[in-house]
């Protein structure tokens, strides 16, 4: 099976301090740049923690 990585951050904010969300990039060791897709999920906690797992579920999915 091929070794792969998972680029992935979370950060909780309160609901209204979120001001903005900037793209984001990682940087290959060839110099290249790719960019990192980010998803914003709101809600109480139940609610987050489901839309992450199915999002999870699908990003696996969609990259099988």
């Amino acid at each position: 099976m091929e070794r792969l990585t998972l680029v992935y951050g979370l950060r909780i904010v309160g609901n209204g301090e979120l001001a903005a969300v900037e793209h984001g990039q990682v940087l290959m060791d060839d110099g290249q740049t790719r960019q990192v897709t980010l998803h914003l999920i709101e809600g109480d906690t139940a609610q987050i923690k489901r839309q992450l797992l199915q999002s999870i579920d699908a990003f696996f999915e969609i990259n099988s």
